[in-house]
């Protein structure tokens, strides 16, 4: 996920974190928080969160597109949902995650 590098930088600094602070709670460089900054690299979404509750801002915040990860945007849209809605999405879900481990055993017999 590529990160707004400047918006990073200026949440950061404003409460007073350095790149060594932010880098060692991330388990990261100096380097690549300083290629984070400058839009080099991109991070996972996990790292964003991180990296969003060290700094104390949300993590959308500090995304390129200022948009929520997927997984934050499904659970906002399940609130809107009856409950005989929710067991449709929460069966689905099921659905495909048991697909999804079917077609992983068969590649690893493959």
């Amino acid at each position: 996920m590529r990160l707004n590098g400047e918006q990073l930088k200026r949440e950061r600094q404003k409460k007073g974190i350095n790149q060594e602070m932010l880098a060692e709670v991330l388990g990261l460089s100096q380097s690549m928080i300083s290629m984070l900054e400058q839009g080099t690299r991109n991070v996972s979404w996990s790292t964003v969160e991180k990296m969003a509750v060290f700094i104390g801002c949300q993590p959308e915040l500090i995304t390129d597109n200022g948009e929520p990860s997927p997984y934050i945007q499904i659970m906002r849209d399940v609130k809107k949902l009856s409950d005989n809605q929710v067991e449709i999405v929460a069966n689905l879900i099921k659905e495909l995650c048991k697909k999804n481990i079917e077609e992983n055993n068969g590649k690893d017999r493959a």
